[in-house]
């Protein structure tokens, strides 16, 4: 399944032979390679990055890193799945205009 090629994944030739069963278009697929999910991490995650561009020294499954300029790298943790979700996060984010304050905020 690692093989995503249309002409050589393992996946794409099981579809061609009607063996799995399709659960999300292409369409939705397109959608969510712009825009996280907003009940998981992954929205605090894509929110940051957005926000932040410049700041966000690394981003993945279970952390944020930011660089704000002060030549240490600051770490978030996003250990739990269901804790950066936009319920949960959403707020926080718009009242934080910088890295810095978001830091501090989260720190509280």
């Amino acid at each position: 399944y690692h093989d995503v090629r249309p002409d050589k994944g393992l996946y794409y030739t099981l579809e061609r032979a009607n063996r799995v069963e399709r659960i999300v278009s292409d369409e939705e697929i397109r959608l969510a390679e712009t825009v996280a999910p907003f009940d998981t991490r992954a929205y605090f995650r894509a929110a940051c990055v957005k926000k932040w561009p410049q700041e966000v020294y690394a981003a993945s499954w279970t952390s944020v890193l930011f660089d704000a300029g002060n030549a240490v790298i600051k770490k978030v943790p996003l250990l739990e799945p269901l804790r950066g979700t936009e319920a949960l996060t959403k707020g926080l984010l718009d009242e934080s205009e910088t890295v810095d304050i978001l830091l501090e905020k989260l720190k509280a």
